[in-house]
């Protein structure tokens, strides 16, 4: 009897562990999932997709109301890039490339930039709020065409044990992209028309 009550014990202090550390101080991974959103466009130029730099200040994604830490699943790097790409190929852009280190001559056009912020927290029980910056330069034979600084911030409501966070982070890069990728492509045509 007193093995069965202490190892009931044992078991019910694990389980508090695990809930006090999931719930207040541990760090939570938030995957960086993306879809992309884009219309078709005409897109015809031979468009390279530099690697998008993170320059956010600290790693950490945000706090959960009880002191819970998130943090980004891989690379946001990586992620913002990839994005770009996808997005620029669901559109019907046929000759994209993706620019790695040390690659041959440079397409004609480059997109580069960084994603400057990008944080998700729980504000309350069941309250949830985000904002991404994200930095888009376009250069044309090396020469700097257009540049702008995106930034948007989003709430939502849900329970707390839902996908909001995920969720929450590729919306804020979908309605980005839903703006700047036809702004890019259009600039692009803009400048290939005689």
């Amino acid at each position: 009897m007193k093995t069965q009550i202490h190892s009931i014990l044992k078991s019910g202090a694990a389980l508090l562990c695990l809930f006090l550390v999931a719930g207040c101080g541990g760090g939570l991974v938030v995957p960086l999932d993306y879809t992309p959103v884009a219309n078709q466009q005409r897109c015809e130029a031979d468009i390279g997709v530099q690697p998008l730099l993170d320059t956010r200040a600290q790693e950490q994604l945000g706090q959960t109301h009880r002191g819970g830490r998130y943090f980004p699943q891989g690379s946001v790097s990586q992620w913002a890039s990839q994005a770009l790409y996808k997005e620029l190929a669901e559109m019907g852009c046929q000759q994209i490339s993706y620019l790695e280190n040390g690659a041959a001559a440079p397409p004609t056009w480059v997109i580069s930039g960084a994603v400057t912020h990008l944080a998700i927290n729980q504000t309350g029980v069941f309250q949830f709020a985000g904002g991404l910056g994200l930095r888009l330069t376009l250069s044309h034979q090396g020469t700097k065409v257009f540049e702008k600084e995106y930034t948007i911030n989003e709430k939502r409501t849900a329970l707390p044990d839902s996908d909001v966070p995920p969720e929450l982070v590729q919306s804020m890069l979908q309605d980005v992209f839903r703006e700047a990728v036809p702004n890019l492509v259009r600039i692009i045509e803009q400048h290939r028309r005689p």
